[in-house]
């Protein structure tokens, strides 16, 4: 019985809902509104930004590949998403560099930490912080 429910909830929790993260500019507004989409939504940035630590930390091939796939993820969410609408290329072009260099500050923060033993420390802060955060906005959005 304990397993139905777990799996109910499971279930309602990977129900869709509408995202706030916006910033005030109306969608479809061309490059810009695409290059500080990523930047304004704290949700989007930090979640940005650690992939690209967290990249770093892994080391070898994985510094780039994995920020990389994480974009062209996006890429073929957002392609998904379109529902027929015609592909805005100017809004685009700018959510995904934007991302490609949120992501690159990452990989920077985490080579840059992970170079002396003293200032790993900083990382796995910065890391508790930002699962903090990520608490706060989820608890944020349950709000009625």
């Amino acid at each position: 019985m304990l397993r139905k429910w777990i799996f109910a909830v499971l279930a309602l929790l990977c129900l869709p809902t509408p995202a706030y993260a916006h910033v005030d500019v109306q969608a479809g507004a061309g490059f810009l509104a695409g290059l500080l989409h990523p930047v304004f939504g704290l949700d989007h940035f930090l979640a940005m930004l650690s992939v690209g630590i967290v990249s770093a930390q892994l080391g070898g091939q994985k510094v780039f590949t994995i920020p990389a796939l994480f974009v062209l993820s996006m890429i073929a969410g957002a392609v998904a998403g379109l529902r027929g609408q015609a592909w805005a290329f100017g809004e685009a072009g700018g959510f995904v560099t934007s991302t490609t260099l949120i992501h690159l500050l990452g990989v920077a923060i985490g080579h840059g930490l992970n170079q002396r033993a003293t200032l790993t420390v900083l990382l796995r802060h910065m890391g508790s912080a930002m699962a903090g955060m990520g608490l706060m906005i989820l608890l944020g959005s349950m709000a009625p």
